[in-house]
């Protein structure tokens, strides 16, 4: 009796442990989301990094930038690099996210620090690689090409 009272006691505490850690990124992300709407911000970056340390495909930039941001604002700067560094390997990283970096105010923080520009220049040429820029002949005026 004293043994299956055990086993019991096991098969339950392994059952709630696999339910806490049992999370998907949206809901780490959906926790990240509401930790950081109560300034919550150190709550909120771990969240986000466990849910983007979960995904099994490339983060998304949304994910990257939120947790970066939380860490800038929990004064957390190694922890914000380590996430704009994914941002800057990323396949989807656009232009107008390096122009977000540099504009946000969740990144005052750590545009101080050393590693700010550097990362900044990643960024962007990623972007650069991911999105070419290419003028696109939509018609022609009087022998004169018009582009956009």
């Amino acid at each position: 009796m004293k043994h299956l009272k055990i086993i019991s006691c096991l098969f339950v505490f392994m059952i709630f442990g696999k339910v806490l850690v049992a999370q998907t990124p949206d809901e780490w992300f959906a926790k990240g989301n509401d930790l950081y709407k109560d300034k919550n911000y150190e709550k909120a970056a771990s969240a986000y990094t466990a849910g983007i340390k979960l995904q099994a495909k490339e983060p998304s930039i949304d994910a990257i930038l939120r947790g970066a941001g939380s860490w800038s604002l929990s004064n957390v700067a190694d922890s914000a690099f380590y996430l704009l560094n994914l941002l800057a390997k990323s396949t989807a990283v656009s232009q107008g996210d390096g122009s977000f970096l540099k504009t946000n105010k969740d990144f005052t923080a750590i545009q101080s620090d050393a590693r700010w520009v550097p990362l900044i220049e990643k960024v962007v040429c990623k972007a650069a690689t991911n999105y070419p820029f290419k003028e696109i002949i939509y018609g022609r005026k009087d022998g004169l090409a018009l582009t956009m």
